[in-house]
């Protein structure tokens, strides 16, 4: 098929939409959408949005919704993931919108369990658990919260603070309603629904959270949050800082530990890409960002001392020469 061209089926409202951007993931998507379609009844659409991807990845899609009629490809030019998230919201006609990264797969009860949990609980969102897979090894990730109806100002706050619950969409279905007037910025190159998560939870009603793990988040070594790229961190940074700005417009107090986390990690990409001069002045912002804001972590209940220590020490330069040395002679 066409670049531009899209194959369209199911353009009736349904329940569930399942939404998945494609680009360059040949390696996995078979696995994912394998797991899928055992699951899936027939009046479930599932969109797939092949972001121009020069591998197998589009014809993979296309394999599949020759044998199943519940998927529509879209096919169109490479214009980055917003893009292919943006064109699945627009195809989307589905009550509930559930989102799955192609590169990662879902456990063998994770349709009937989210189905199950939106229909008794009529909620706008879901969260669940989840398991990290790295190199064949699960480590799985629970959200701790008391299972059920959940405060959503905590929730909040917790998104916010970007350690005891992710910004992902894949692990919390949601209302279309809610996405009404809200686009995926394009300029992102990572971190796309992290931009959005919060506006999403201050419309939603009702959040419930289900202490299953539901989600196998594959962490590749060539994945975009992986790679040493410091516009993608530096971005990272802007949006948590934008984040937090726009809820405090909004009168609602929220806690500064997730911007400084995204300046801990500019630093620590900064020192393995061996300190380039070109990034120094946004390294000095995050460098800034954690020394006035030591005591900020230093008295954060849910931070182990190791992680104090690590993120404090993230601001030294010296120990960034010495990690940037030593990262070197590893080369």
């Amino acid at each position: 098929m066409r670049q531009g061209e899209r194959k369209m089926k199911n353009p009736s409202p349904c329940k569930y939409s399942i939404l998945i951007p494609v680009y360059r993931v040949g390696e996995y998507i078979d696995r994912c959408l394998s797991a899928l379609v055992v699951q899936i009844t027939s009046d479930v659409q599932i969109i797939l949005v092949d972001d121009g991807s020069p591998d197998e990845s589009g014809a993979i899609c296309d394999r599949y919704a020759a044998l199943y009629p519940q998927i529509t490809v879209i096919h169109q030019t490479n214009g980055g993931v917003s893009a292919g998230r943006n064109r699945a919201l627009q195809a989307a006609t589905g009550e509930y919108l559930i989102w799955v990264d192609p590169d990662d797969y879902v456990s063998e009860n994770w349709f009937s369990s989210i189905c199950h949990a939106l229909e008794e609980t009529q909620a706008d969102m879901l969260v669940f658990d989840y398991d990290e897979v790295k190199q064949g090894k699960h480590v799985h990730i629970a959200y701790n919260r008391t299972p059920g109806v959940l405060d959503k100002h905590v929730f909040l706050n917790d998104v916010v603070r970007d350690k005891r619950i992710n910004s992902c969409l894949w692990n919390k279905p949601a209302r279309r309603s809610l996405f009404d007037g809200i686009r995926f910025d394009p300029s992102l190159k990572c971190l796309e629904d992290y931009a959005i998560l919060h506006h999403l939870i201050l419309r939603a009603k009702k959040i419930v959270y289900l202490p299953v793990g539901l989600y196998y988040y594959v962490i590749r070594n060539d994945s975009q949050v992986r790679t040493l790229d410091l516009d993608v961190s530096w971005s990272s940074y802007q949006v948590a800082l934008q984040r937090k700005t726009e809820l405090e417009n909004a009168g609602i107090p929220c806690d500064h530990i997730g911007i400084i986390h995204q300046a801990k990690g500019f630093c620590r990409n900064y020192y393995l890409a061996g300190m380039p001069r070109e990034q120094k002045e946004h390294y000095q912002v995050c460098r800034k960002e954690i020394i006035s804001n030591c005591k900020v972590v230093l008295c954060d209940a849910e931070l182990s001392v190791s992680e104090k220590i690590k993120t404090l020490m993230a601001s030294s330069m010296l120990v960034g020469k010495l990690f940037s040395w030593l990262n070197r002679l590893k080369k």
